[in-house]
């Protein structure tokens, strides 16, 4: 019973160590995103990394661009997209309109908890970078001009 325990006790001992590593790693990248040059050629790619934007919250927007795309072209939207993870935006989502700003301003502010300035940010970056440039240069179009 004593060996089991002692084994537990290293192991739990192990797990503490590589939490600590993970989040020394963690520190580590982020100082290195926060540090290092942006490659010109991937705009969104450095928006996502100075924001720290988890992998999911970054599929799950770029999903609702996605819809919001299909919705600009006036295309059907594929029954795929119909699942519960995205009712909770459907007011916002699957209208036969074409997007406006606002409501992929609210969409995308309320996925990602950023606020308007910063999801015109991410449009930007998307269209610099060749990502549904179409889509985001109407939106983008929409916004009053910047007073910086």
């Amino acid at each position: 019973m004593q060996n089991l325990e002692q084994k537990v006790s290293e192991q739990e001992k192990e797990i503490e160590q590589l939490k600590q590593q993970v989040e020394e790693l963690t520190w580590f990248f982020r100082r290195l995103t926060v540090s290092k040059l942006s490659d010109p050629k991937y705009p969104y790619w450095n928006w996502l990394l100075e924001r720290n934007v988890s992998e999911e919250k970054m599929t799950l927007s770029e999903i609702i661009m996605l819809i919001f795309k299909t919705r600009y072209e006036q295309r059907e939207i594929p029954a795929r997209f119909r699942k519960e993870r995205y009712e909770v935006y459907s007011d916002r989502l699957f209208s036969d309109q074409v997007p406006s700003l606002q409501e992929v301003q609210e969409t995308i502010a309320s996925v990602l908890d950023i606020n308007n300035d910063l999801v015109n940010e991410l449009l930007a970056s998307m269209k610099d970078q060749g990502i549904m440039v179409d889509l985001c240069s109407q939106l983008l179009s929409q916004a009053p001009p910047s007073t910086e």
